[in-house]
C-alpha cells in the first residue's frame, strides 16, 4: 500500500454493521475500539480467516497484504466479523 492509503473497512459483530475508511496504518484494535465494539475473545475473522487476538495490533495495511497472500482479492477493503461477548462478561 503506498504512503497516506486508506482501507475500507466493514465491522460486524452479528448486531452492528459500520462501514468506513481507515488510514492504513492504524490498527486492527484502533479501528474496533474507534466505533466502542466489544468482542469475545477470539471470536475476530478478517476476510474469513481467524484472527487470534494477540495480532490486534497489526495495521491496517498488513491484514490487506496477508489477505492478497491468501488468495483473497480484497482490493484494500477488510471484512471483520466477531461474535458479542455475552452479559456479564468480562
Amino acid at each position: 500500500m503506498s504512503k497516506n492509503s486508506f482501507v475500507n473497512v466493514i465491522l460486524f459483530d452479528g448486531n452492528r454493521k459500520i462501514n468506513w475508511d481507515f488510514r492504513d496504518n492504524k490498527s486492527l484494535e484502533e479501528a474496533l475500539k474507534w466505533f466502542g465494539f466489544k468482542w469475545k475473545t477470539g471470536s475476530i475473522r478478517v476476510n474469513g480467516h481467524q484472527v487470534t487476538d494477540n495480532k490486534l495490533f497489526m495495521s491496517l495495511a498488513s491484514f490487506v497484504e496477508a489477505s492478497e497472500m491468501c488468495g483473497d482479492d480484497c482490493h484494500g477493503r477488510l471484512f471483520v466479523t466477531m461474535r458479542r461477548p455475552k452479559e456479564g462478561d468480562a
